[in-house]
């Protein structure tokens, strides 16, 4: 039984660019062109972030461990609670109302706070760091201070609420 090999000939193949060099060159111009076009055309967005170290609940709410030292000095340890249902919280509109008013986005009529709402809520993420006790609230934003200001606000309101409970 006679077996055929199949020889791969790369130099056939360098040929054959080689001689469509200049389409070849065409198409990495247009590439880049239109990369730097696209990437001067939009505005550049930052990010903010904080960390949230979770230790114990109050009321049903998460509290950092520095709340927790406050609040349960010479106690056990609070119960346990699922931290969906406080990154649910933390997305609220509850929270993110009071979030609007913090930073001074609209929110005279109630269809400007609707919206401000909308802004906030599609420019934070808020999530759990898996096999830990820190939740993550990121804000990315065109403008450096309103990120900064999302997060912190968010963060400062959560922990309000989880006080007057």
């Amino acid at each position: 039984m006679s077996e055929e090999y199949y020889q791969l000939n790369f130099s056939r193949y360098f040929k054959a660019i080689y001689r469509q060099k200049w389409l070849v060159v065409l198409c990495v111009c247009s590439f880049i062109a239109a990369t730097i076009l696209i990437g001067k055309g939009r505005e550049p967005l930052y990010q903010a972030r904080v960390s949230f170290w979770i230790r114990g609940i109050k009321g049903g709410g998460i509290v950092s461990e520095k709340i927790r030292q406050l609040l349960f000095i010479g106690r056990q340890e609070p119960f346990e609670t699922t931290y969906g249902t406080q990154i649910e919280i933390m997305k609220s509109s509850l929270i993110l109302e009071d979030v609007v008013k913090k930073i001074g986005l609209p929110s005279k009529t109630k269809e400007s706070l609707r919206n401000s709402i909308k802004l906030v809520r599609s420019s934070i993420s808020i999530s759990k760091i898996r096999n830990t006790t820190i939740i993550e609230v990121f804000a990315i934003h065109s403008s450096p201070e309103m990120a900064l200001k999302m997060v912190n606000a968010v963060c400062e309101e959560y922990i309000n609420f989880n006080n007057k409970l």
